[in-house]
């Protein structure tokens, strides 16, 4: 999946789950990935993983894991001299952490 596909799902998807519910959020995010890219059937591979049943402190916790596991890929890529997909990954950590 290219860079201009995550960061299109990312700038829809994050912004709009500040004020929707997660799906409405990621229907949103895909509807912009076909829209932008109509070429690409990469807006199916975004899927929720959920927080129904979480309390507070449990969901804290995972979205802290999902930053840390985000930042650690990234260093790893970095580590490799793959700076693209360092770059790629902290801008995801950098979307999720806003």
């Amino acid at each position: 999946m290219s860079p201009e596909i995550r960061t299109t799902f990312c700038e829809t998807f994050y912004p709009a789950l500040r004020t929707e519910p997660a799906i409405a959020a990621l229907a949103a995010a895909q509807a912009a990935v076909r829209e932008r890219h109509p070429q690409s059937t990469a807006w199916a591979a975004f899927e929720l993983a959920g927080f129904a049943g979480m309390t507070t402190a449990e969901k804290n916790q995972f979205a802290a894991s999902r930053l840390d596991f985000t930042v650690a890929k990234g260093t790893q890529a970095r580590q490799q001299d793959d700076y693209a997909e360092a770059s790629r990954y902290y801008q995801s950590a950098l979307t999720m952490a806003q």
